[in-house]
């Protein structure tokens, strides 16, 4: 009975430290995923204060590199869904 309770602990154990790492890979997956995201929108605010340079009025057309950020965009938030590269 003593040796099965031992076994039992071992396993509760291992399944515990199995679980610890599935969370914390888990973490850093959504802290990269995370910054991901956080670089597109600044790029895209960036994009968006640029527009208009403030000295003639004029306003600078991004609209064909902001088609292409949220395309990427889109990618990145795919390969962290499907895990494709």
């Amino acid at each position: 009975m003593n040796y099965n309770i031992h076994k039992l602990r071992i396993v509760l154990f291992s399944i515990l430290i199995h679980c610890l790492h599935l969370n914390y890979r888990f973490f850093c997956c959504f802290k990269v995923y995370m910054k991901g995201i956080s670089l597109f929108r600044e790029v895209a605010k960036c994009l968006k204060t640029i527009q208009f340079d403030g000295l003639g009025g004029s306003i600078r057309d991004f609209s064909e590199v902001e088609k292409m950020l949220k395309q990427e965009q889109e990618e990145f938030e795919v390969s962290f869904l499907f895990g494709s590269d």
